[in-house]
């Protein structure tokens, strides 16, 4: 059986802007200084740069839940700490992708305090932040900077009785060849040999000496591959069958996605960074999200998955209930097995 998750997508969107016109028309909108500073600091040195910058938005085919995954030896390892793209970008036989926790609102948080994943990124590759203010300036049909789209659903709940419900569904970004001009350490030394955590809402009553020793100019020549995915938000007690519908649904849109843009690129490999997506803010339980990022790497061809996350023991037992699901199953199948784990929500952390 051939691997069809091609099939499962639809593209609903796609645009090439360069950096240029991102920084003349729409140029990052902070109302924090901490991040305006840095981003002021990072424009003087790399604001002349050239280079062209490529908007992809998709979503998965709900109609096809049929079609047929089949499970590839996929490789996915652990990697301790955050992101670190100097130590593995793209080259000429492999594009190298970084996940951004993405809220529901694409990159809509990145102008103020908030700090936590997805607004660390954003501030890292600024313009993350130009390119969502393009999407809203240009209003280029099926580009809308949504993670997410919102559907009616009509069912009967009595005789005669009909309700309306709303229900979400992912749409996943891809932004290639962003630009890395901002390094950003959460925990930096301090002169007097001290470390100051600058991460999440700590970030807004740091000190000053904190910001400018965590928060710098990357000065090399630097490109990025984002993909840009909300997780499910404020379930309670079990995961419901939708919410475990919209994880796979979302993951595997988005890895399959990513393969076949590296194809398109002349690639040979594809390879995935990630991590607790989804369980920070939004509260998700980690097992089921690091089996479910397992799972839709390896059906979507996948070569390489690298998980940043210290919880190896839960890491562990994914893989162990990745390995005991079937060689070749169906979208049905796959939620069916998750469902059957009876996964909790846990509490968000605040961030």
């Amino acid at each position: 059986m051939k691997n069809n998750t091609h099939g499962l997508l639809n593209y609903l969107g796609k645009a090439k802007v360069t950096i240029q016109e991102l920084l003349k028309r729409y140029p990052p909108e902070y109302t924090n200084d901490n991040k305006l500073e840095a981003y002021n600091n990072a424009v003087r040195f790399h604001g002349k740069k050239d280079g062209e910058i490529t908007i992809t938005r998709v979503n998965f085919d709900v109609s096809k839940k049929d079609l047929p995954l089949e499970k590839k030896n996929s490789i996915a390892r652990i990697a301790t700490g955050f992101y670190k793209y100097q130590e593995d970008n793209s080259d000429e036989t492999r594009t190298v992708w970084y996940v951004n926790f993405a809220d529901p609102m694409l990159f809509g948080y990145y102008d103020g305090s908030a700090f936590a994943q997805d607004e660390i990124q954003t501030l890292e590759m600024p313009l993350l932040a130009s390119c969502m203010l393009f999407l809203d300036g240009e209003k280029i049909p099926g580009l809308e900077s949504k993670t997410i789209e919102l559907k009616s659903t009509v069912y009967e709940a009595e005789p005669n009785y009909y309700i309306e419900r709303k229900r979400r569904f992912p749409t996943p970004y891809l932004i290639e060849n962003v630009p890395y001009w901002i390094s950003v350490k959460t925990n930096p030394l301090l002169a007097d040999g001290t470390r100051e955590n600058i991460y999440g809402r700590l970030m807004r009553d740091a000190s000053k000496e904190a910001i400018r020793a965590g928060i710098k100019t990357f000065e090399d020549d630097l490109k990025n591959n984002i993909i840009a995915i909300a997780a499910p938000e404020g379930g309670r007690s079990l995961y419901t069958e939708n919410q475990i519908e919209y994880v796979l649904q979302g993951l595997i849109t988005a890895f399959a996605a990513a393969v076949q843009q590296t194809k398109v690129a002349g690639k040979l490999k594809t390879v995935i960074h990630s991590g607790n997506l989804g369980c920070g803010a939004f509260g998700g339980n980690k097992e089921l999200m690091y089996l479910a990022q397992i799972y839709a790497a390896s059906v979507t061809g996948v070569d390489e998955l690298v998980m940043h996350i210290s919880e190896n023991e839960i890491f562990s037992v994914a893989e162990k209930k990745f390995s005991e699901m079937k060689s070749e199953w169906n979208f049905a199948d796959s939620v069916k097995f998750l469902m059957g784990q009876n996964y909790r929500w846990n509490t968000g952390d605040g961030n």
